[in-house]
């Protein structure tokens, strides 16, 4: 997913605060190709437990308004925080929620999202739970989103149901 000005200010400022226990997911990690049609309309930070939630918004947070952006709480819960973030016209959503300490795959590391991101998989992932293969084409038909995509799970399972 190409990332706007925003977006990419926030990330390079806020990467320092990601570890392997608060990390940038959702739609900006998996649709992170330059080529991607598709932009997102907030950052998600996921951790594993609800007690780091309100710790790591209040730190971005700082980190943020120590940079020259206003923040503005939208909504805050012991496991989900929503803030808009504004700098001279660009605004954008920040969301930091509660994610299962249990994952298929271990979070990985990268340059645009700081250390500890749930990002794509450099290799192929293992075989794939319907067809048996080993894919390393994305969307392949019979491809499984989780064995390149830490995290992908609980996407691939409600996109699923959506279905």
């Amino acid at each position: 997913m190409p990332l706007s000005t925003i977006q990419a200010d926030i990330l390079r400022l806020i990467a320092g605060n990601r570890s392997p226990d608060s990390y940038v997911a959702g739609a900006t990690v998996l649709h992170r190709a330059e080529d991607t049609p598709r932009y997102s309309a907030e950052l998600d930070l996921f951790h594993d437990l609800q007690d780091s939630v309100a710790g790591s918004a209040e730190t971005d947070a700082a980190t943020l308004r120590d940079a020259g952006f206003e923040l503005s709480w939208l909504l805050r819960t012991p496991s989900f925080h929503r803030a808009l973030v504004r700098r001279e016209e660009r605004a954008l959503r920040l969301e930091w929620a509660q994610d299962s300490a249990f994952r298929f795959y271990p979070v990985q590391e990268d340059e645009r999202f700081g250390s500890g991101t749930g990002g794509a998989c450099a290799e192929p992932g293992p075989p794939s739970r319907l067809s048996g293969t080993q894919s390393s084409a994305p969307n392949g038909p019979l491809d499984d989103p989780t064995s390149r995509f830490p995290g992908a799970a609980l996407a691939s399972v409600a996109a699923r149901d959506e279905a």
